[in-house]
């Protein structure tokens, strides 16, 4: 079952979290209440390990989008959690204070823990939405490029978020039934002009960013995710399945 999403996720909760540098917390030791409520998101959790643990998606690896909580592996037995920014800073409390520090790695030598990861979910709450920080919802990874898959590409492309692949070849629409006809408008002859968002795509595989997806840009996606290169996008199919992981980690 899908959790619900925070009242406040991306550009929202990291203007809240920003609001609050230079202000105090009622005590000591409230790094997790001080993190929840830059989302907008109710008590659960007594500290920050037991959020972690509890967490339904966890990533070891560092952020590559802003509006995430970090987690740190302190000497205390709670651990640390803080609010990581789109621009690589950290808002962190530090006793009471609330502070913005330079970065995950400044956290990490002035807590004295080792950085453990993020999460895109927090206290039974989604607070990342897959794509841009402030996306439309997590991508489902069901291996079919639909609307919610192009929304997601569009996000981090920085483009408007229509979930649309405009001006597509019809001639390479039966060969491929992992294209959701939800997302993708199928054209012919003049009518086919490309798509932003595919021109995008191929800019990222290193093919002619003309716009138009056919077996070429399809070989070349699958070349990019490891995954084996028929040019054909299957329904379900394992390099649109590894696009949505990729999506939801927020990178391509």
């Amino acid at each position: 079952m899908a959790l619900p999403v925070a009242p406040r996720t991306g550009s929202a909760a990291e203007s809240y979290a920003s609001g609050r540098v230079g202000k105090t917390m009622s005590q000591s030791g409230m790094c997790l209440q001080f993190v929840r409520e830059n989302y907008g998101v109710p008590a659960v959790y007594s500290s920050a390990i037991s959020a972690w643990n509890n967490a339904k998606v966890r990533h070891t690896s560092r952020p590559s989008v802003g509006a995430v909580p970090v987690f740190f592996a302190t000497p205390s037995q709670y651990k640390h959690v803080a609010f990581y920014c789109s621009n690589g800073t950290v808002i962190t409390t530090n006793g009471a204070k609330i502070e913005r520090w330079s970065s995950i790695d400044s956290v990490a030598s002035g807590f004295k823990g080792a950085y453990m990861g993020w999460t895109e979910d927090l206290n039974g709450y989604q607070v990342y939405l897959g794509g841009s920080s402030g996306g439309g919802g997590a991508v489902a990874v069901d291996g079919v490029w639909g609307p919610g898959t192009t929304k997601g590409l569009q996000g981090l492309a920085g483009h408007s978020q229509d979930g649309i692949v405009s001006s597509q070849n019809s001639a390479y629409r039966a060969a491929n039934p992992g294209l959701s006809s939800g997302s993708w408008q199928w054209v012919s002859g003049s009518a086919v002009k490309g798509s932003q968002i595919i021109a995008w795509v191929q800019g990222q595989i290193g093919v002619e960013t003309d716009g138009i997806a056919g077996p070429d840009t399809f070989k070349a996606l699958q070349r990019h995710y490891g995954t084996p290169q028929d040019g054909i996008i299957s329904n379900p199919s394992q390099v649109v399945i590894e696009m949505q992981q990729a999506i939801n980690a927020g990178r391509f």
